[in-house]
């Protein structure tokens, strides 16, 4: 399980909980990264594009597979656009 957090200007952080469903638990340590500054550390994670200018920016990286793009009004999961508003989990399978 993936949780992305939007941080910057909101009064609440929208954060939305992408689950791999291929992937077991083991498969993946529980670690905390604010990206993209410490998108190196992030294991299997490739930085694929970051404009943080103004925060809390437009961050791209390339993880287990998966692309996600993130920016103040949406997520992009593998090209499918979801808003951080929203709260429904987004599943993924490998």
């Amino acid at each position: 399980m993936l949780t992305l957090r939007l941080t910057g200007g909101e009064a609440q952080p929208w954060h939305r909980v992408i689950v791999f469903q291929n992937i077991g638990a083991e498969a993946i340590q529980a670690s905390k990264f604010k990206l993209p500054d410490e998108a190196v550390q992030m294991p299997g994670a490739r930085l694929t594009f970051q404009d943080i200018t103004l925060r809390p920016g437009h961050v791209a990286f390339v993880w287990q597979g998966h692309e996600f793009v993130m920016m103040s009004n949406w997520l992009r999961v593998d090209g499918k656009e979801y808003g951080w508003d929203e709260q429904e989990v987004i599943m993924l399978v490998d």
